[in-house]
């Protein structure tokens, strides 16, 4: 059996659904795929930028951005940040 072997935890979780219901695991294909992003520089984000499937990163570059944005001397994101993207990508995958 071989099942896509990346991705989330919910996308892996609905390849085993898939699996378990019947679907053979040939017929089961990745729900999205694969794309490298290079993070995004300083320049290139901006409000608008999306979270998903742009390059945007919770990095030093963004954490950067936001500080000069709030007028801060140091911007840190915290976990709500962190579990916000995971969420959203659980979202998409859904739909």
């Amino acid at each position: 059996m071989k099942l896509p072997t990346s991705g989330t935890k919910a996308e892996l979780n609905s390849y085993i659904r898939e699996c378990l219901n019947g679907t053979p695991a040939t017929q089961i294909k990745p729900l999205r795929s694969k794309k490298s992003y290079c993070p995004l520089a300083y320049e290139e984000i901006n409000l608008d930028t999306k979270l998903l499937d742009s390059g945007f990163s919770f990095n030093q570059e963004a954490r950067k951005w936001f500080a000069d944005y709030f007028g801060v001397k140091k911007f840190s994101f915290n976990k709500k940040w962190l579990l916000s993207k995971e969420k959203l990508k659980q979202i998409m995958i859904q739909k």
